[in-house]
């Protein structure tokens, strides 16, 4: 008896923590009006705020604002997605790293994982590792070595098998994770 309180509390909070569709719009509102004003802070703290819907939504949202951020605010939507760890969050930016055309950002949204270090990051890495460019891949390939990802291990092996003739690097890379 006396541990329903207790659950009533905590069924509370977590109905009071979710978010309702005029949060998500004021919130995503503010992070397109930080953009455009001046204040480092409130873009800060609006960043946050979206990357703490921990969405598809709040992906999509600070990868579309990555364009027109400008140098002010290019390193910090980087640094936002960084903070997104759902499955859900974190399909998109692998997504754009896969298929941008701009292979700066590719490198720099790729940066996001290597600060970001919840399984659905490793996750995003190992897909990355099979899918990605050579550059993409040695970059994920070390991060998971660096990480000691055993989840990295069978597709370091398909990714030597699969290419007749790999690249020293690649080759050298996967044969040091593979030792470890």
């Amino acid at each position: 008896m006396r541990r329903l309180p207790i659950l009533a509390a905590i069924l509370t909070t977590a109905a009071a923590a979710a978010w309702t569709a005029d949060d998500w719009e004021k919130n995503a509102s503010a992070l397109r009006s930080a953009l455009r004003g001046s204040s480092v802070k409130k873009l800060e703290e609006a960043i946050t705020l979206v990357a703490q819907d921990d969405s598809e939504r709040a992906a999509k949202l600070l990868l579309d604002q990555i364009p027109k951020a400008g140098s002010r605010g290019y390193w910090r939507l980087i640094a936002g997605l960084s903070r997104v760890t759902t499955k859900e969050a974190v399909e998109p930016i692998v997504k754009h790293i896969l298929t941008s055309k701009d292979l700066a950002l590719r490198r720099d949204l790729l940066m996001a994982f290597q600060l970001n270090l919840a399984p659905s990051a490793d996750d995003g890495l190992v897909r990355i590792l099979a899918e990605g460019t050579p550059e993409l891949k040695l970059i994920a390939m070390d991060e998971l070595v660096k990480r000691g990802a055993k989840k990295a291990v069978a597709p370091l092996i398909e990714l030597l098998d699969r290419e007749e003739k790999p690249d020293a690097g690649t080759r050298a890379q996967a044969l040091k994770a593979l030792r470890r």
